[in-house]
């Protein structure tokens, strides 16, 4: 489990791969190993389209609790509920924020709202699709300032 979390990508608890092989080469285990589908029916993985995905509780996506964490732990777990690859946690992004002025502490109305409002998520979900699908705003663009001097 330790050899998957370190694989994964920052702030998340999935990575993608390509193909069988390529997985039990990134983790460390050898190609004819049964340790991936052992994971698997314990219920410590799942593996969605070419991503898996840790959903044991022993590793938590965020150690501080804040309500941009709580947005994306719920919108996270929704996704698996639904089947689809949670979307990157994108730090640039301006998604979390704009969703923490509706669910100001992360929680309130949120699942009720995924529930009525994204019914059938597209397989390639991100957080600008539930800014757009939750709130009716897609958020701008970062604007990035280079200085010369």
């Amino acid at each position: 489990m330790l050899f998957i979390k370190a694989n994964c990508y920052k702030g998340t608890n999935h990575f993608h791969f390509k193909n069988m092989t390529e997985l039990k080469v990134k983790i460390g285990v050898g190609k004819n190993s049964t340790v991936i589908k052992d994971l698997e029916v314990k219920g410590y993985i799942r593996i969605i389209d070419n991503a898996i995905i840790i959903i044991n509780d022993a590793f938590p996506i965020y150690l501080n609790e804040n309500p941009e964490n709580s947005i994306y732990d719920t919108i996270y777990n929704y996704c698996l509920y639904k089947g689809v690859v949670p979307p990157m946690k994108d730090i640039d992004s301006m998604c979390l924020f704009y969703l923490k002025t509706k669910y100001i502490d992360g929680h309130t109305g949120l699942k009720e709202d995924l529930l009525n409002k994204c019914k059938n998520l597209p397989s390639d979900v991100s957080l600008n699709y539930f800014c757009k699908a939750l709130l009716n705003k897609m958020p701008e663009k970062p604007i990035k300032y280079e200085f010369t001097m």
